[in-house]
């Protein structure tokens, strides 16, 4: 993990393009910076308004920043949490 933490920053998508932007996003909700994603969405949804896909990938963004944020009771119990599927 250290070399992507070292690594220089890849250069922004351009503003037009809606598709370089939303996989942006799904890269950073995978490295797990969600807030970075959220930034970068709701930019772009004061650009391109009531984009459908833009305004899903900010619902994304915005439920994985509130998601990260809430407590993990298990852990805090200390109970092991089992799969019921």
């Amino acid at each position: 993990m250290q070399v992507l933490t070292t690594a220089p920053r890849p250069a922004s998508p351009q503003d037009d393009c809606k598709a370089a932007w939303l996989t942006k996003a799904q890269a950073l909700h995978a490295l797990g910076r969600h807030t970075e994603a959220l930034a970068d969405m709701q930019a772009l949804s004061q650009t391109f308004g009531n984009d459908a896909q833009v305004s899903h990938a900010l619902q994304r963004a915005s439920f994985e920043v509130r998601k990260e944020k809430r407590p993990d009771y298990y852990a805090l119990l200390k109970v092991i949490a089992l799969d019921c599927a």
